[in-house]
């Protein structure tokens, strides 16, 4: 979902690469990093949450509904 947002929001993806394993070594090892865009600071710290690296720290579904 943090992938889609961050899509919908940027028009483009928050990680990439040319192959397969380049794209999963970009998810697992590059910084999230943000355009150049005016955004809410809590759409930002939203996107920040879905995106976290380790799935144990990383927003909940039940956490995102308390937050509407």
């Amino acid at each position: 979902m943090g992938i889609t947002l961050y899509a919908l929001t940027f028009n483009k993806l928050p990680f990439w690469g040319e192959t397969e394993p380049e794209i999963f070594d970009a998810i697992i090892n590059q910084e999230l990093k943000f355009p150049d865009h005016e955004i809410p600071e809590k759409l930002k710290n939203l996107i920040k949450e879905m995106l976290t690296k380790n799935p144990k720290d990383r927003i909940s579904v039940e956490a995102l509904k308390k937050n509407e």
